[in-house]
């Protein structure tokens, strides 16, 4: 009775220090090439070293920063140049507590819409209309 006893006892120790991810999100939501982001984690249980592992898909490195923790949130800039700067894409990113990875996500980093076709068919037709009223 006392073996299981103190088995169970150890389980419950072993849930009470459990560590999870309770909520990850970054800013900007959608972020574009050239953005920096900012990861935040809110983690529950009891935690001291923690890292963001961060993989640009288009770059092929991996990188380790240590967050730093505030307000009850775990924290990291992730600079453009590390990551958006280059390309569009995927940033494989996980929240990695003591050695163990506790959830993995993925950032998507969209292009920066820059004036293109629309603005060239807008100047061609201004071109008209202005020849068109100095014929008159």
């Amino acid at each position: 009775m006392k073996k299981a006893f103190v088995a169970l006892l150890l389980f419950f120790l072993s849930l009470a220090n459990a560590q999870k991810v309770t909520n990850l999100y970054w800013e900007p939501e959608q972020p574009k090439v050239g953005d920096d982001i900012v990861v935040y984690a809110e983690i529950e249980g009891n935690v001291s070293n923690v890292k963001l592992k961060y993989c640009p898909i288009a770059n092929g490195s991996c990188f380790y920063e240590y967050m730093t923790y505030k307000d009850g949130k775990w924290r990291l800039k992730i600079y453009a140049e590390n990551a958006t700067e280059v390309t569009d894409g995927k940033i494989e990113i996980a929240i990695v507590a003591d050695g163990k990875v506790l959830k993995e996500d993925e950032i998507i980093v969209e292009e920066k819409s820059t004036p293109g076709f629309e603005v060239f068919i807008a100047l061609i037709a201004l071109f008209f209309i202005a020849k068109i009223k100095m014929k008159k």
